[in-house]
């Protein structure tokens, strides 16, 4: 027979990150939903807390907040009762499921929501993502015109993402509070790189979307109902994985 520590890990398998003394604890209190929370960090890459509401019979896990302070709600409560691994495995089910929701809400709402506001209503990591597919969708019509023979193409778009670089300077000389100002600063990191992207494949005269100049970049799509990324061969799904508010690194451009 298997060990309870290996019973619990197979059922949720976040628990391998967890020590056999950390888990001891949280299996000893697993009547108080509370007493994983020190241990939250271990099995999430950025989530420091769940926030717990009482409910008429039951606590509920209603939120998750970020080491940077960013707190996401959930779309639905999830109920934290019974063994811990079941209850903490739908919590890593609802943490996927509202992101990919809200990805959804955050793209629509670029389109109609002034900067500052979208900035202000959305998750610092959906910003990106949101602004990831729309670069990969506004570079592949740059290039199907250039390939048209629209030598303009791709000069349009780089001037699309110049005006909102300027928009989100001037939001920033303006003034935020700074958690809007961290998820701005994290958003210009990487539209700065989409930017030089754009920048890089004027100059190598890409002229379609299927040269390795363009495939070789890191490309997000939002394909049937689905975020997918995509490299040269490679197409996974986006995983969903909450990352919290933290600043963005990015290398030199990829071309």
């Amino acid at each position: 027979a298997l060990p309870i520590f290996e019973i619990k890990r197979v059922a949720f398998p976040r628990f391998y990150f967890v020590s056999a003394d950390d888990l001891l604890e949280i299996l000893g209190q697993a009547r108080d939903p509370e007493a994983v929370q020190p241990h939250l960090k271990k099995c999430f890459d950025a989530i420091k807390s769940i926030k717990m509401e009482k409910g008429r019979k039951q606590i509920e896990a209603s939120a998750m907040n970020s080491p940077e302070g960013e707190k996401v709600e959930f779309q639905n409560n999830v109920v934290t009762e019974g063994a811990v691994e079941i209850w903490m495995s739908q919590i890593e089910s609802e943490m996927r499921y509202t992101l990919h929701m809200l990805l959804y809400k955050t793209m629509t709402a670029m389109k109609t929501m002034k900067k500052e506001v979208w900035v202000h209503t959305w998750p610092g990591q959906l910003l990106i993502t949101a602004g990831q597919i729309l670069w990969t969708t506004e570079c592949e019509k740059g290039l199907n015109e250039v390939e048209k023979g629209n030598k303009l193409g791709l000069k349009t778009t780089k001037k699309k993402w110049v005006q909102m670089l300027n928009k989100y300077s001037d939001m920033v000389r303006a003034g935020m509070n700074p958690e809007d100002r961290s998820k701005t600063v994290a958003v210009v990191t990487i539209e700065v790189h989409a930017r030089d992207v754009i920048d890089a494949l004027m100059k190598r005269g890409t002229a379609n979307k299927y040269e390795f100049d363009w495939i070789s970049q890191l490309r997000y799509y939002w394909t049937d109902g689905d975020c997918r990324v995509k490299c040269i061969q490679t197409d996974y799904p986006y995983g969903y994985e909450y990352l919290g508010n933290t600043f963005r690194q990015i290398g030199r451009a990829h071309v």
